[in-house]
């Protein structure tokens, strides 16, 4: 699994909205942030197979609990935070969903740091900005159909692709030199250290080559062919050496993303089961209650349906309570006004069906005046 931060695309925003949060103005935007089943400009492929999980995992783990923060760039390797620092912070995703048109859509909330100021202004002075998508993914070179073309050498991204945040590139200018840098940890530092094959070193230490050259002009060819040689064979030791070391930070890196991704879906898995039995707690405590009220019978099923559809133990209970006592308060008021009782009456033990029916029809006039559970 490696890091996989796509090209720039123009956010086609779709809405503009003003929000006001805590007495400070700011600016919500709307628009499609990626496609699947289609080539982007890295000539990468996401796959609808997997990309809803993706989102619906991105959600329930990141935005839901109000984390999903971007960056006004992609962080590279030497930042200082790294990826997961505050410097750079200027949104937070709020929205994002998976249509069956295979689009990511979503929103962002501009926020007023340093960057975000700045995006803000750009946008209120009519200019656009770009959303580049990061996360991580095995992925396999091969061909692709689109349009009825068929493409080669096209990076066909796995099922196991993680989404880790959406950044802002606000110049497509630079869309080139902004991605060499974004693709820093996997892809930069690879060519750079780790894929620095003969050549490539040959590149990165021209000046030691132009060096054994000018030498050669004074102790001859055949000495600064040998030193050369010398230099060739420290780097090609050199080279094998970081291969290694890249296999090692490799491994480690994948038994940490594995152990992360369990830990997300566990905590799904636990808060999905707390909820079953919290419903069924509820359902438990109000029969019970139900059954030991002595206004039982004055208590209709579509009130005991809506206290079992509270979502915690003390909210179901705190209703239960409000509801006995506004029905006492009814049966109360029945037992001085409806005739034949009398204000000494108890009307909860009475057995008479005449002043019983005469009690429940007044007591249904009394619910719908009060707006029980209305």
């Amino acid at each position: 699994m490696r890091e996989l931060v796509d090209s720039l695309k123009v956010l086609k925003i779709d809405s503009t909205e003003q929000v006001e949060l805590n007495g400070t103005k700011y600016i919500k935007l709307g628009g499609v942030f990626a496609e699947a089943d289609k080539i982007n400009e890295n000539k990468r492929v996401y796959l609808d197979s997997y990309m809803g999980k993706a989102v619906e995992l991105y959600n329930e783990s990141t935005v839901k609990s109000n984390m999903a923060w971007g960056k006004a760039y992609h962080p590279g390797p030497f930042d200082i935070g790294g990826a997961g620092g505050t410097a750079g912070i200027s949104h937070r995703v709020v929205e994002l969903s998976y249509g069956e048109d295979k689009q990511v859509r979503g929103k962002i909330l501009v926020i007023d740091t340093c960057q975000g100021t700045d995006i803000m202004k750009m946008i209120n002075s009519g200019g656009s900005v770009g959303i580049s998508a990061r996360g991580r993914g095995s992925s396999k070179k091969g061909k692709w159909m689109q349009d009825g073309i068929e493409y080669n050498d096209v990076e066909i991204v796995g099922s196991d692709y993680i989404i880790d945040a959406y950044d802002i590139v606000t110049n497509p200018a630079v869309k080139k030199a902004v991605l060499s840098l974004t693709d820093s940890v996997n892809e930069e530092i690879k060519e750079k250290e780790f894929l620095m094959d003969k050549n490539k070193l040959k590149l990165e230490f021209s000046s030691v080559y132009d060096e054994i050259l000018n030498e050669g002009k004074s102790i001859g060819l055949s000495e600064s062919v040998k030193q050369l040689e010398l230099k060739d064979s420290k780097i090609t030791e050199l080279s094998n050496i970081v291969e290694k070391d890249k296999l090692t930070i490799q491994e480690e890196i994948s038994k940490r993303e594995k152990v992360e991704i369990e830990l997300r879906e566990s905590k799904i898995a636990f808060t999905a089961l707390n909820d079953s039995v919290t419903k069924v707690k509820v359902k438990s405590i109000v029969d019970d209650k139900v059954n030991k009220s002595a206004y039982k019978k004055f208590i209709d099923a579509s009130d005991v349906d809506k206290l079992k559809a509270y979502t915690s133990v003390e909210e179901a209970e705190k209703a239960f309570i409000d509801m006995e006592s506004m029905i006492k308060k009814i049966v109360d008021n029945v037992n001085t006004k409806v005739d034949g009782i009398g204000s000494e009456a108890n009307l909860t033990p009475k057995e008479d069906t005449k002043v019983n029916s005469i009690a429940s029809d007044y007591i249904k006039q009394q619910r719908e005046a009060a707006g029980l559970f209305d």
